[in-house]
């Protein structure tokens, strides 16, 4: 489960969302609607901890949790491993109409240089 906690963003001077919470669960998929540059991508960007919000909490499983007030990852060790659970992947990226779901997944990990055997790559699916 992810959670995320009053959060903001901002680039610059530029006021992208405020007060943003949302719970996501294992095993659902969740559908982000809006307009063009109204921070959906950054919002799942700050979720990936790819990028990290102006304030707001956002909690991993529990286990690792973003906090603006302190301005690092709890448990930073651990991190990397959390961060294996999650595949993101933007919208930029195109994938091959003529391959499986599994194929382009294990062409895209070849690519980022990621390891993941065939049965945990089935069970993210």
């Amino acid at each position: 489960m992810i959670r995320a906690i009053n959060l903001c963003m901002r680039f610059g001077k530029r006021l992208v969302w405020q007060d943003v919470s949302a719970e996501f669960t294992s095993s659902t998929v969740t559908c982000l609607l809006g307009r063009n540059g109204t921070g959906k991508t950054t919002l799942l960007r700050c979720l990936a901890t790819l990028i990290v919000p102006v304030s707001g909490e956002i909690i991993w499983f529990n286990q690792f949790r973003w906090s603006s007030a302190a301005g690092l990852w709890t448990n930073y060790i651990n991190i990397q491993h959390a961060r294996s659970e999650i595949f993101y992947l933007e919208s930029s990226v195109r994938l091959n109409a003529d391959l499986t779901a599994e194929e382009n997944l294990r062409y895209l990990q070849t690519l980022e240089q990621v390891s993941v055997s065939r049965q945990e790559l089935h069970r993210r699916l």
